[in-house]
């Protein structure tokens, strides 16, 4: 019975729009219907090509028709983490830039909030207020403010500034020569990835 429920889910339009719009895009069925369309012109043209036998003609037109829900979501999957990835390179930077400035996480996580839209941009808010209610569950506000963020968005990179940050806002201290090296780390960590 589970089995038949997944196999219906996997074919399911209905399923299929939702996974996507979960990514925060849309697809109509007149797209799905143009990639399917432009899919068999793809298998004819090359099977022409290669003289390939109708029954294998047949067999790869039916694989594509399965495979292809699964190379549209994977396509949809890959925009939505290039852009996760962007976001939080951005917001990393900003911040750095922004307590360069002002030696302080609120005013920083401010700054970013300004480049920022989407998911990451309502958990900087969060965050933000957080902060600003002053109400902490531990010992450290920072920490617990910038874990909302980190619960989402988690990376080594994210989580090493963050400490860093907070580590500054609590003790003070010069700090100038090893922000800057976590930019150029940065920068050159997003030219790489």
């Amino acid at each position: 019975l589970w089995e038949v429920r997944e196999i219906k889910k996997i074919f399911s339009w209905k399923s299929f729009k939702n996974d996507i719009a979960e990514l925060g895009f849309s697809f109509s069925l007149k797209n799905f219907l143009i990639s399917v369309l432009a899919m068999f012109t793809f298998i004819i043209l090359t099977a022409l090509l290669y003289k390939v036998e109708v029954v294998y003609l047949v067999i790869l037109m039916v694989l594509g028709i399965l495979l292809t829900p699964s190379i549209i979501k994977s396509r949809f999957i890959s925009k939505y983490e290039e852009k996760r990835f962007m976001d939080i390179c951005s917001y990393m930077e900003q911040v750095c830039s922004s307590f360069l400035k002002q030696s302080k996480i609120l005013p920083a996580l401010k700054d970013a909030r300004l480049i920022l839209d989407g998911k990451l941009g309502r958990l900087v808010d969060e965050s933000t207020r957080y902060i600003e209610k002053g109400i902490s569950n531990e010992d450290n506000i920072y920490t617990e403010s910038l874990d909302i963020i980190e619960k989402d968005y988690s990376c080594k990179r994210l989580n090493s500034l963050h400490k860093f940050l907070v580590k500054i806002e609590l003790s003070g201290g010069s700090y100038y020569n090893s922000m800057d090296i976590l930019l150029q780390d940065l920068h050159s960590w997003t030219e790489r990835t």
